[in-house]
């Protein structure tokens, strides 16, 4: 599914900057790193706002504090690294508790994204920004060209539960937990219904993003 004609041309919001940013973003499963990643093998620079976020907690003692005062000591190691999947379980599974930690988490990250960004104000070559709570934080505002990723809920839970090696039961709770990401997609400038092969995706990725550059070097 697409939500706007295939062609790009006259859809920018171009900003003052030269760089041109495409965002990419949709909810777990449905294939936003698989897309943003088939892009970058095109040739643009790829921004990964989910490792990007692992480096600034891992690197960042206020953080880190915010989160032990939060939530409790109990969620770190020894060596004082964060296990994400055991504060995942409890967050992902309150909202109010997932509000805490985006409010803890988000300013520093968006004020990362924003300086990443302006580092490619003056390149020509387009960058992607994977994220996916692109609208969440407001950094849609960064991007040129948004398009969302989306999938049926069960395609979405299976590709889950295979590549996460998690129970039905824990998929589908990270899904709904993400239900604004699912409302704001439809934002998006373009919209991707991802049913298809692996492949298939990659290659609406290159197509894409080709007409994309062309429109842009016009």
């Amino acid at each position: 599914m697409i939500k706007n004609s295939f062609s790009c041309k006259g859809l920018f919001r171009r900003k003052s900057s030269c760089a041109f940013v495409i965002g990419i973003t949709g909810g777990m499963g449905a294939g936003k790193t698989t897309f943003a990643k088939a892009m970058a093998k095109c040739g643009a620079h790829l921004l990964d706002v989910d490792t990007l976020a692992h480096g600034l907690v891992d690197s960042s003692p206020e953080i880190k504090s915010a989160i032990k005062s939060t939530f409790g000591p109990q969620f770190f190691d020894e060596q004082d690294r964060l296990n994400r999947e055991k504060l995942g379980a409890l967050v992902f599974s309150d909202p109010s508790l997932l509000n805490a930690l985006n409010e803890i988490i988000w300013p520093s990250l968006t004020q990362l994204i924003q300086d990443r960004v302006r580092e490619f104000s003056c390149s020509r070559v387009p960058l992607v920004l994977d994220m996916a709570v692109l609208y969440e934080t407001g950094c849609h505002t960064l991007c040129d060209y948004v398009i969302a990723i989306d999938a049926p809920m069960e395609m979405r839970v299976e590709r889950l539960m295979h590549s996460r090696n998690w129970t039905k039961e824990e998929a589908e709770k990270r899904i709904q937990s993400q239900k604004r990401i699912l409302e704001n997609i439809q934002k998006a400038d373009q919209i991707i219904w991802n049913v298809g092969s692996l492949e298939a995706l990659e290659q609406k990725a290159k197509e894409i993003y080709s007409e994309l550059v062309k429109s842009f070097s016009e």
